[in-house]
């Protein structure tokens, strides 16, 4: 993520800064799937089931590693991780947040993908 990237506010916080990055997971095989991030910032993810709606957050969310607004709490890993069942027939969108506090250029993540076959990301963010 740069500081290109859209950012949003969350419905239950009061804080402005979260970019956020949108990927479109592709399942081949039903079953149970691990999705996890890598990073130096602590970073959250939410899978939706067919869109995500940037006005209607919680509409269609599936699963989510997030809990609190606290987003940069250094106390905090930097690691998030979701354990959950996905469909081959079903879209899902994986919206990847960051609380940009310290106002940092770019911002690297990887997301790690375990499970029983392959999965395709499309990326589908889009710069101001």
């Amino acid at each position: 993520m740069t500081e290109n990237s859209p950012k949003y506010g969350r419905d239950y916080c009061d804080i402005l800064t979260f970019y956020y990055h949108l990927i479109q997971i592709n399942v081949i095989l039903s079953d149970v799937y691990t999705l996890s991030t890598i990073s130096d910032f602590k970073i959250d993810i939410f899978l939706y089931k067919q869109h995500f709606n940037i006005y209607r957050s919680t509409e269609r969310l599936f699963s989510s590693n997030s809990q609190h607004c606290s987003a940069g709490d250094s106390s905090e890993s930097t690691n998030s991780k979701i354990i959950t069942e996905l469909q081959s027939s079903m879209t899902y969108i994986l919206f990847v947040t960051v609380e940009n506090k310290n106002a940092n250029p770019i911002i690297n993540f990887s997301i790690l993908v375990s499970g029983p076959n392959n999965v395709t990301f499309n990326h589908i963010s889009k710069s101001k």
